[in-house]
């Protein structure tokens, strides 16, 4: 009989199914990074998962080294296995961008947007993020025509 590590990453903790990764990336709300997207699927209060589980993608176009996208992958679980418990349940599925490589940021990277999720509204109602205030337009009135907007100072 083996014991595994508490923190161990369980096969109940992941996605399995090109469904279920299709799923979560057609019916998700997305957070992005500098190198990876984040797709969160939050099921309905009703029908509520038991935990939150994990599915990552990283393509050839990341790097075309399998030991690169292997290093990817295992930095991101071991930061879910961090913060996976602190979680909403529902499914989380990172994907990695085009030609960005792993770097030390990553793990930081993946913090923030776990600690983003937490905050996602599950219902969707009156905002996506809960306890978040987005800041006012400084102009409610629109511009008339004719006038012209002042350019800004980098073009």
């Amino acid at each position: 009989m083996s014991t595994a590590h508490p923190n161990a990453f369980r096969p109940d903790m992941r996605l399995h199914s090109p469904a279920q990764y299709q799923r979560v990336l057609r019916e998700s709300r997305c957070l992005h990074s500098a190198s990876v997207r984040l797709h969160v699927h939050q099921p309905n209060p009703s029908a509520a998962a038991l935990r939150a589980r994990l599915g990552i993608t990283v393509s050839k176009r990341v790097s075309k080294l399998a030991v690169v996208r292997n290093r990817f992958k295992r930095i991101v679980r071991n930061s879910f296995r961090q913060y996976g418990q602190q979680l909403p349940p529902g499914d989380y599925v990172i994907v990695a961008k085009a030609g960005k490589t792993p770097g030390e940021g990553l793990a930081e990277e993946l913090m923030a947007l776990w600690q983003r999720a937490t905050l996602l509204n599950p219902t969707g109602e009156a905002g996506t993020m809960s306890g978040y205030n987005a800041a006012q337009p400084a102009r409610d009135t629109p511009i008339p025509v004719g006038i012209r907007r002042p350019s800004s100072p980098d073009r």
